[in-house]
Order: C-alpha cells, then structure tokens, then sequence
C-alpha cells in the first residue's frame, strides 16, 4: 500500500519525517486496522533507511498508535470496546473540564470560530461527506480546548488525541449527524451564554452519547462466535 502526501523530507529530521509520514497514513485510513508495517516495505516506501523507521515506529507503538501482534509483528491495532471505553472515559473529564473553562475565558473571535466550525458540519452532513465532517468535528472540540487557555490541559489532551482520530478512522459518523450537530449546538449556547455548569454539562452529555453510539456501531460490526 503507497503512502499519501508526506512530509517535507527536508523539515527536520529523517525520523521526524517518518514518524509524520506512517502516522498520516495510519490515521487517514491508508492502513487499515490489521495491517502488518515492515521496517523494509516502508523504508522503500519513503526513501531512506530502515533505522529512522524502526524508531519512528518504536515511537508510534508508545503512543499505541501500532502494536506488536505476537508471530505477525507490528500492525495497525484494531480499536476495541475496551480501547473505547478507555478513550471516552478521558474525553468525559477533559472535555467536560475544557467546556467549563472555555465558558470563563472563550474569546469572541474563538466563539465566531466555533460557529464557522459548526456550519461547515452542518454543510458536510448536508453533503453526506462523513470524512470532511470527522476532521471539522475534531477540529470544533480543538478549539474549544485551546479556548481554555491552559496550556498543560492542551499538552495532555494533544498526546491522545491520536488515538481519538484513530477510533473515529475506523468506526462511523454515518447516522449521528443530527445528534452531533443538536448536541454542538448545546454546547455553543453555553459557550455564548458564558454558563461554565451548562457548557460542561453540555460537553460531556455529548461524549456519553457517542460512547453509546460507538458501541452500538461495535456490536452490530464485530463477529461474534457462535
């Protein structure tokens, strides 16, 4: 499988380039869950080395973004209810907290943002376009986060978010439209109405029902033995 648009070899160094180019792939779908990632097929792939891709993928299975699949080798993990579980129980606390925060000291050019931000959702909804709407969903609950202004809340929350686009790669939007959109929506008039109770309350009502929409998606997907 050919890698997509990669990085500039010459930005930094050629294990940056790496790590950058194996994780677009990962998370845009190019490698789908399962698939087995050789040192050899990727070095050839992006032109150099096979050492800077050995440590790129060390540092992608820290970030459980590959796992090591015993007598297989190194795959792209498929997310399970327990990986779900774990994500939303995370997002639960960060994004209700960042919601709260967001109330207090959200900007009004951050505000404009956010609405923008929903109506490209509502368009891509409108479009059927389930891939333009995952990347602006993801990147409506990135701002409220940078809204928050606290830049240690940013840091932690950046190292999972990953592993969040990972999990929405491999499940579906398809069928939550009008309830991500209702629910955004709630979300905003706190923001607008600066009610840190709503806006948290708001925010983590969202990902409980995700959570639940995902599993769903999971059990009606996922083999059962009989």
């Amino acid at each position: 499988m050919k890698v997509g648009r990669m990085p500039n070899k010459r930005n930094g160094s050629t294990m940056d380039f790496a790590y950058e180019a194996i994780k677009a792939a990962i998370l845009n779908g190019q490698y789908s869950a399962g698939a087995r990632l050789t040192e050899e097929d990727l070095a050839k792939t992006l032109e150099i080395s096979r050492t800077p891709v050995r440590e790129a993928l060390h540092l992608l299975e820290s970030e459980l973004l590959v796992e090591t699949v015993p007598r297989v080798g190194l795959v792209v993990p498929a997310i399970s209810m327990v990986d779900l579980e774990e994500i939303f129980e995370v997002r639960w606390l960060v994004d209700g907290y960042s919601a709260r925060l967001a109330a207090k000291r959200i900007s009004k050019g951050e505000l404009a943002t956010l609405e923008a931000l929903q109506k490209r959702i509502v368009e891509a909804a409108a479009n059927k376009d389930s891939a333009a709407m995952g990347r602006t969903n993801l990147l409506f609950h990135r701002k409220i986060l940078e809204a928050t202004q606290n830049r240690r809340l940013i840091a932690f929350s950046k190292s999972i978010a990953d592993i969040i686009q990972l999990a929405i790669q491999q499940t579906t939007l398809d069928g939550a439209e009008s309830r991500i959109i209702a629910e955004h929506s709630r979300i905003l008039e706190a923001l607008l109405a600066e009610d840190p109770d709503a806006a948290e309350a708001a925010a983590r009502a969202h990902v409980e029902a995700g959570l639940e929409f995902h599993r769903r998606y999971l059990a009606e997907t996922t083999p059962h033995n009989a």
